[in-house]
């Protein structure tokens, strides 16, 4: 039997392809688990940006509605809602400044903000608080880090002496 040299190329071919397809197989699938992994990472790394895109998206939000309420109203003294904090106060609103980390200045923007009650800041969501971090000029994660949410519900549940002993209050109760 004689081989011409197209038989002796395919030949060839299907050696070199048989010895590929041979040695991936025989790699106790470290490859597909290398593949698994960076794949995951790459999932969790796409994630991580959508969600920091997303918080992004909403804090310049917030800064865009502040902007705009401040150029409407012309004056920084008086915000967008100040008859509605006006409004809190005849009401009878909550003493925020119990909470800690608000002042009597920050408690006049949540006021604004239409935000006047313990109930409230305890019921915000994730996207809630980004939107009012923004609103108040506030960095990223400080009412998270501050435990605003935390501290709103012991105060609105009527739990002032937990809240000054876990928060150290110095507000008198």
């Amino acid at each position: 039997m004689s081989f011409s040299p197209n038989d002796l190329a395919i030949y060839g071919l299907i050696l070199v392809i048989g010895l590929c397809l041979g040695l991936m197989m025989s790699g106790s699938g470290k490859w597909k688990t290398r593949y698994r992994d960076m794949k995951t990472e790459r999932d969790a790394a796409l994630n991580e940006r959508k969600a920091l895109e997303r918080e992004r998206d909403i804090r310049i939000d917030a800064a865009n509605k502040r902007i705009a309420e401040l150029e409407r109203d012309g004056r920084a003294g008086i915000g967008a809602g100040t008859a509605a904090a006006v409004a809190g106060g005849v009401r009878g609103a909550d003493d925020l400044t119990l909470i800690a980390g608000i002042d009597r200045q920050r408690e006049v923007q949540l006021n604004e903000a239409g935000i006047s009650r313990f109930k409230q800041i305890a019921k915000l969501r994730a996207d809630d608080e980004l939107a009012l971090e923004g609103r108040l000029g506030l960095p990223p994660r400080t009412i998270e880090q501050e435990r605003w949410l935390e501290q709103a519900d012991l105060l609105n549940r009527g739990k002032f002496e937990d809240h000054s002993a876990q928060f150290r209050s110095a507000h008198a109760v």
